[in-house]
C-alpha cells in the first residue's frame, strides 16, 4: 500500500475507495490495482452511465471476445474496448471478462484515473510477456573488428528456459480473479478451503476451471434457496 503514489491515493480516498480496494502490483510496485467490484460501486455512486456493450469480435470456438463500451459522466463521454483471448484470459468465461475489462477501463477514464490505476481484471502478466518478446533495438555498429567469442565448453548443455520454472499453482492474475469472485458471492476463505481442500494461493492449475464452476454453482444454490 505504501508504494501507491500519494497523489493517486488522495484521489482514491476522495472518490470513496477503501484501502482494501487497491494495492500495488507485486511484480511492479509503481502500478496501482483496483478491484472490479470497487470500481462498479464507485461508478454507481458517481452516477456513471454505461451504454450496452457493442460486440466487435465473436469467436466462441477460439474463445475470442472483443466488446466496445461507451460511458457518460455528466457532460463527459469516454469509450474503451475490452478483449479476452487464450493469450490474456485463463478462465472459461471470455465474454464476461471482456465486458468487465471494457467497463472498468471506461470507468477509470471517466473518474480521471486512467493511466495511473488499472483494474484487477486486466492481465498484466500477458502484457509483460508481450513486452519481453518485443524486438529490442540493435546497438549501433562501429568500425572495430568483432572480438572473438570465447570457446564454449562442449560438455555444458544450457538448461531450457521452460525447465527453470515449475508451475505448480495458479498465477497472481488467477488468484486475484478467484478472490474477487469469492468476495462478490460472499464465500469466505474458510468455506473455500473446506470445499476445495486448499487455499486460493495453493490451488493447482488443473483445478482452476473446476473451482470457478463450483463458485458459480454456489451462487446458483443460494438463489434457489432464497426463492
Amino acid at each position: 500500500m505504501s508504494n501507491v503514489p500519494q497523489n493517486v491515493r488522495d484521489i482514491l480516498v476522495d472518490l470513496g475507495f477503501d484501502e482494501s480496494d487497491y494495492w500495488s502490483l507485486p511484480q511492479k510496485k509503481s502500478v496501482t490495482i483496483l478491484t472490479h467490484k470497487a470500481l462498479e460501486r464507485v461508478a454507481a455512486n458517481q452516477k456513471v452511465i454505461l451504454d450496452p456493450p457493442q460486440i466487435i469480435e465473436a469467436d466462441g470456438a477460439n474463445k475470442l471476445a472483443t466488446v466496445l463500451v461507451v460511458g457518460h459522466l455528466n457532460d463527459k463521454t469516454e469509450w474503451a474496448f475490452g478483449e479476452a483471448s487464450p493469450h490474456n484470459n485463463k478462465n472459461a468465461y471470455p465474454w464476461a471478462m471482456a465486458e468487465k475489462r471494457a467497463k472498468d477501463r471506461v470507468i477509470l477514464k471517466l473518474i480521471g484515473l486512467h493511466g495511473d490505476v488499472y483494474s484487477s481484471v486486466d492481465d498484466f502478466e500477458a502484457d509483460q510477456r508481450q513486452n519481453d518478446q518485443a524486438p529490442k533495438p540493435k546497438p549501433q555498429q562501429n568500425n572495430q573488428a568483432p572480438k572473438p567469442k570465447p570457446q564454449q565448453n562442449a560438455t555444458a548443455i544450457p538448461q531450457p528456459v521452460e525447465q527453470l520454472e515449475t508451475v505448480a499453482a495458479i498465477d497472481q492474475t488467477q488468484i486475484e480473479y478467484i478472490n474477487n469472485e469469492l468476495a462478490d458471492y460472499g464465500i469466505t476463505r474458510e468455506r473455500f478451503k473446506s470445499q476445495v481442500g486448499c487455499t486460493v494461493e495453493d490451488l493447482p492449475v488443473d483445478r482452476y476451471e473446476r473451482v470457478i464452476d463450483w463458485i458459480k454453482k454456489h451462487l446458483k444454490r443460494q438463489v434457489e434457496v432464497a426463492s
